[in-house]
């Protein structure tokens, strides 16, 4: 609360609290989309994912579980892994924050997604 003045009994989620701190900490300018088209397309395309573990029990014989190890019973210990951590390296690039244009159509005819290089000015620029 101290450090960047936000009361996170005012947030519904950590999320939420997480991405205000984060706005007034960079002190971003978010550029709004005006035109309801714009908007429409942009949520049109956000894509979500599942993440679970396909089994829906399982017990493990875990030494460091002492309430439900039996020594025996061989060893069995469950281990939850991240193979893509997709979440978290998105999460470690910078975001697109303003100066959003369409490509024109010779632009998109000679887009080559195999070769896709974004150019990103630097912070200096950006205030």
């Amino acid at each position: 609360m101290q450090y960047y003045e936000l009361d996170p009994v005012h947030f519904v989620t950590s999320a939420k609290l997480t991405w205000n701190a984060g706005l007034k900490f960079t002190k971003v300018e978010l550029q709004l989309l005006s035109n309801v088209n714009d908007y429409i397309w942009f949520e049109s395309q956000m894509r979500g994912g599942i993440c679970f573990s396909g089994k829906r029990y399982e017990k493990e014989n875990n030494p460091y579980i002492s309430e439900t190890y039996n020594d025996s019973k061989p060893l069995k210990y469950i281990l939850a892994l991240d193979a893509n951590n997709l979440y978290g390296y998105v999460m470690s690039q910078s975001l697109p924050v303003g100066n959003f244009s369409w490509l024109t159509y010779e632009e998109i005819q000679n887009f080559d997604r195999g070769r896709c290089e974004l150019s990103r000015k630097s912070t200096s620029e950006n205030k």
